[in-house]
């Protein structure tokens, strides 16, 4: 299935990146390869995660704040499009 990556989800996940990048080049590139492994998972198969709101599915990224507030995304005409929202502090724990 093709994802399509909002601006927005791309905005944040640049802006993301960043602040672990600052605290560590290793942890910025572990952050990057976690999400990209969800969103190929994903991908490959949308309808697996729970409903978090009408149309809206969610997968929560393990070993990094993000995980307080999911990855989410909507299945529309074949498609994924993905919209991430971050309500978490920007520090890894």
């Amino acid at each position: 299935m093709k994802v399509i990556y909002s601006e927005h989800f791309q905005a944040e996940l640049f802006c993301v990146t960043g602040c672990y990048t600052a605290e560590s080049k290793e942890l910025g590139r572990r952050f990057v390869q976690t999400v990209e492994s969800a969103c190929l998972e994903i991908a490959a198969d949308p309808l697996r995660w729970r409903v978090l709101e009408g149309r809206v599915r969610r997968c929560l990224v393990h070993r990094f704040p993000i995980a307080a507030d999911p990855l989410r995304w909507r299945v529309l005409e074949g498609r994924v499009r993905r919209c991430l929202v971050h309500r978490f502090p920007l520090h890894h724990r």
